[in-house]
């Protein structure tokens, strides 16, 4: 189902047998259905790849790495790697989790790891390390049946947990006893993080509807330098785009662009306030400029 940002519903892809888990990673959404993961171009709403994976029960929550690795959970206390330009793929974990039942996976940028949650009672929070493959536990003794698992900007976790259908939230080094964000949801799922709205969406797995949840101010703002604002022109941008103001182009000390996980991206150049996105892939970004008395963050939206 796509949601546009009016609230319409319309069906965007309707030959899926059992879809489980999503991730869009450039132009395409990865979808779980039952053994087989399905790629959907996001434009054309063609899909662009099938492919079974050897799961022992079925494939569920999945996340994607800075290198454009998949990975898929198999809800028998695995995970599988995929390459998504030959579609090759690789166990990953296959012991170490069992006997959870693996049920989603996020990739933390700031650690190069998966954390993993599961539907189990007091189930562990557990970590794979991307470099070695090794797992280790994160927190013990949790509520349990978790069903969700996501990561905002600053790096702080969210689980969705069945029990009392209640979100949890995890400081970034799981230290501290977590925090109940809300309760009352009807069996939520597989969450997901806007950050441009810094927002939790809720998917009722027992419900057959989404909350939203604010979250409060961001950290990620769109300041203002002085009485001039400062433009990305166009935006959406295809090829490239101009940095100005109303009445000049500004002198800029520094340029970086981070995409939603808010990780630092290449695939530009930057040369003055004229910048060329030729590499970079469709979607949203944040363009963080470091002036003389002043440090501006703006949304860019690359149209292919």
């Amino acid at each position: 189902v796509e949601l546009d940002t009016a609230g319409n519903q319309s069906f965007f892809y309707t030959d899926v047998n059992t879809p489980m888990g999503m991730v869009i990673n450039d132009n395409i959404l990865y979808v779980s259905d039952d053994d087989t993961l399905r790629g959907i171009d996001l434009y054309t709403k063609q899909e662009v790849m099938s492919l079974r994976i050897p799961a022992l029960q079925n494939i569920d929550g999945m996340a994607v790495d800075s290198s454009d690795y998949l990975y898929v959970v198999d809800t028998y206390g695995r995970i599988f790697k995929v390459n998504t330009i030959t579609h090759g793929f690789s166990e990953l974990v296959g012991t170490g989790l069992l006997p959870m039942y693996t049920q989603d996976i996020v990739y933390d940028q700031f650690h190069h790891r998966l954390v993993v949650a599961a539907w189990e009672a007091n189930a562990s929070i557990y970590a794979v390390n991307l470099s070695d493959s090794t797992v280790s536990e994160l927190a013990t003794n949790t509520p349990g049946y978790y069903d969700g698992i996501t990561m905002d900007h600053e790096g702080f976790f969210y689980l969705a947990s069945h029990d009392g259908g209640r979100k949890f939230k995890y400081d970034p080094e799981f230290i501290d006893p977590p925090e109940i964000i809300s309760t009352g949801h009807q069996e939520p799922a597989g969450l997901n993080y806007n950050i441009s709205d810094h927002m939790l969406a809720v998917p009722n797995f027992g419900g057959n509807s989404v909350d939203f949840l604010f979250l409060g101010p961001t950290t990620i703002a769109e300041p203002s330098m002085g009485n001039s604002e400062i433009l990305l022109y166009p935006n959406p941008a295809a090829e490239s785009f101009m940095i100005k103001t109303q009445d000049a182009s500004p002198k800029i000390q520094d340029l970086k662009i981070y995409d939603i996980s808010g990780q630092e991206v290449n695939g530009y150049e930057a040369t003055d306030n004229y910048i060329k996105v030729k590499g970079l892939g469709a979607g949203m970004y944040f363009v963080r400029m470091e002036l003389e008395d002043d440090i501006v963050i703006r949304k860019l939206i690359v149209n292919k």
